[in-house]
């Protein structure tokens, strides 16, 4: 009844002319209700950011109910290693290069991921496909040497640049790891060799991205 009353004092004229309610509010776009609670696997990944960031969420590890809030791009998987698989390709350097020039921009260069990421062409997960679930096999180690890592710098300051920081540090610490996942994610994306694709992730930082959809 509190949590009503406020929002009936603070709601804005937009609100007001809608007849929203809280309850609407809360359920926005069926943001709540589009989640399915006894899903135990999820990958989330951020909205706006200059390359996307994403974790493998585990329900079960939670005392309490856990819900994906605004502002980030969620997706229920079926087994740890669809989770791991799809994480693996979401922060690999692959990727994301290749949505930069779709990318808007904002003062700091490149800002929002949305679905980008998701449009790059890249094949859902299969159990008994060696490069899938070597790719799976990769993001679970880089999950656990990154909690390890965080752990030992003991992370205080959240703060945008700090955390920054920190995040360049890691990506040093993982670096062995990231070439491998990008060797597997561009033989998968384009049909390349590991070979080929190791090369090409090498001489990608100076030449000109190719097209999203090729």
């Amino acid at each position: 009844s509190e949590a009503e009353r406020r929002w009936e004092q603070n709601k804005t004229e937009r609100n007001d002319a809608a007849g929203m309610t809280l309850q609407d509010r809360l359920n926005f776009q069926r943001g709540l209700t589009l989640q399915n609670p006894k899903a135990r696997w999820l990958v989330l990944y951020t909205a706006s950011a200059t390359d996307a960031s994403a974790s493998v969420v585990d329900r079960r590890a939670f005392d309490h109910p856990f819900v994906v809030e605004s502002k980030t791009y969620w997706c229920e998987c079926r087994s740890e290693a669809e989770a791991q698989y799809l994480s693996a390709y979401i922060n690999s350097d692959y990727a994301n290069e290749k949505i930069k020039e779709f990318q808007s921009r904002g003062l700091f260069g490149p800002r929002d991921i949305h679905k980008l990421i998701v449009k790059v062409p890249f094949p859902k997960f299969e159990k008994d496909n060696p490069d899938h679930t070597a790719l799976a096999a990769l993001g679970r180690k880089c999950a656990g040497l990154t909690a390890n890592f965080i752990k030992a710098v003991n992370v205080e300051d959240l703060q945008a640049r700090a955390l920054g920081t920190v995040r360049a540090r890691l990506k040093e610490q993982l670096a062995n790891e990231l070439e491998d996942i990008d060797a597997i994610v561009g033989k998968l994306s384009m049909g390349q060799s590991a070979t080929q694709a190791i090369v090409r992730k090498k001489s990608r930082r100076n030449a000109r991205m190719g097209k999203l959809f090729e």
